[in-house]
């Protein structure tokens, strides 16, 4: 198989492959199996996700080259600016887009619900949530679960520990709040505008007879690779909820039986730690009851753990030492300068907070974060490239932003008050 076309063939193939899987195993009765068959169908779903995530990886290298390659020849032979490099590789629809033009259009919805409206207005995502688990029927909350349908697979964070955001959208709930409040922002609107930037960036691009012969396919091919970085974990994590819910069944089981305290320590154990549990109860094994015990301290280590910035290469110190200073230098990700006060996230919780004064300063971003960073100023991550997803929704939202700066979440706290150059790639203190 050669680079090119053909690997997203291949990623396409593989990807339906594995949405077709998941949707027939979706339908399985799970408190209908066995611990054996459950503990089995656990671990299948599990691999195939892990086979996947192999592909996403091997994509997202392929990706990366592409695109850097691009950027390369189009400075040596076309004099391109970053400006137009951002505009060049942005104006797709992806999934991240679709679900804010379907989030924006609950916002309008919303303010035609006089109850809902007050909801959102008082910052009550909790309660809204609430009221539509307690099955308040409306045509919003119809809606609303249309949405969930289609995007409520999507994860805040890559451990499976975490809920995904269909069990837990209040993040959602108050990225719509803040559509809300500045209904002038259409993400349809946008992206119609940006597609309308890029066909004009690229007549500057292809001007010349040099440039027209050497960049036409590394472009087409770069812009692939853009449009891509948006669905490949889209794909990815349409298994989320199913080995989540296998997994907690399992754990409801065990606590059930007296061998675990909450069925979310399930996610604690060793799969050789749970398969002795199951056969423990079963009367097949007299497994190791200290496996219980030592739940309670890894789950106070991954507490501890959870926020540390780990080393960039292995066999490097966990903690770093960190130069502070007014000047943070990274990656320029989307150009352009902007002001503003720093709100550090550190999880989905925080994510309440933003709004359009914002300069978000986080180690990174997910896919499921994309409709609460559509309305705020800049943003700055510890961590990421060209082709993260920080920089993606950055340049299709028009937001400047700096990636790849190390130690950023230490050095910037909350309130902060700072400049950030999205060109340049720097974030300076005031």
């Amino acid at each position: 198989m050669c680079l090119g076309g053909s690997i997203w063939q291949e990623w396409e193939r593989k990807s339906n492959e594995f949405l077709d899987v998941v949707k027939e195993r979706s339908t399985e009765n799970l408190s209908h199996l066995s611990d054996a068959e459950l503990l089995e169908f656990t671990k299948v779903t599990v691999e195939g996700t892990a086979r996947l995530w192999a592909w996403v990886i091997l994509t997202g290298l392929y990706a990366k080259f592409v695109v850097k390659t691009f950027c390369g020849l189009s400075r040596m032979v076309a004099s391109t600016n970053k400006h137009d490099l951002d505009i060049l590789l942005s104006g797709f629809e992806n999934p991240s887009i679709k679900s804010d033009i379907m989030l924006w259009n609950l916002a309008r919805s919303a303010d035609m619900d006089a109850q809902i409206k007050e909801m959102f207005q008082q910052g009550s995502f909790d309660g809204i949530w609430n009221e539509i688990q307690n099955g308040r029927k409306t045509q919003w909350s119809d809606q609303f679960d249309e949405w969930l349908q289609e995007f409520g697979h999507r994860v805040y964070e890559l451990d499976i520990v975490h809920a995904t955001s269909g069990e837990n959208p209040v993040g959602y709930l108050a990225a719509i709040g803040n559509m809300l409040k500045t209904p002038a922002f259409s993400p349809e609107v946008n992206l119609k505008e940006r597609e309308k930037q890029r066909e004009e960036a690229e007549k500057r691009l292809l001007g010349t007879f040099l440039a027209k012969w050497l960049l036409p396919k590394i472009l087409k091919a770069a812009q692939k690779a853009a449009a891509m970085r948006e669905y490949r974990p889209f794909v990815l994590h349409s298994s989320w909820p199913l080995m989540r819910a296998s997994i907690k069944v399992l754990g409801k089981r065990l606590v059930e039986r007296g061998m675990l305290r909450d069925p979310e320590d399930v996610f604690f154990l060793h799969e050789q730690e749970l398969g002795q549990l199951l056969q423990e109860h079963n009367g097949k094994d007299n497994g190791p009851k200290a496996t219980r015990c030592s739940v309670a301290g890894r789950r106070l280590a991954y507490s501890c753990q959870h926020n540390a910035i780990p080393p960039d290469w292995l066999n490097s110190p966990f903690s770093r030492s960190r130069k502070s200073g007014t000047l943070l230098k990274g990656h320029p990700a989307s150009s352009g300068v902007v002001a503003g006060k720093v709100v550090v996230v550190k999880d989905v919780s925080d994510l309440a907070r933003l709004n359009n004064e914002s300069i978000v300063v986080t180690r990174y971003t997910t896919p499921a974060w994309t409709s609460a960073l559509a309305v705020v100023r800049g943003i700055a991550t510890e961590k990421g490239g060209a082709l993260c997803h920080a920089a993606i929704v950055a340049r299709e939202y028009r937001i400047p932003a700096v990636v790849g700066i190390d130690g950023v979440t230490e050095e910037l706290i909350e309130g902060d008050k700072v400049l950030l150059d999205g060109s340049k790639g720097t974030v300076t203190k005031n």
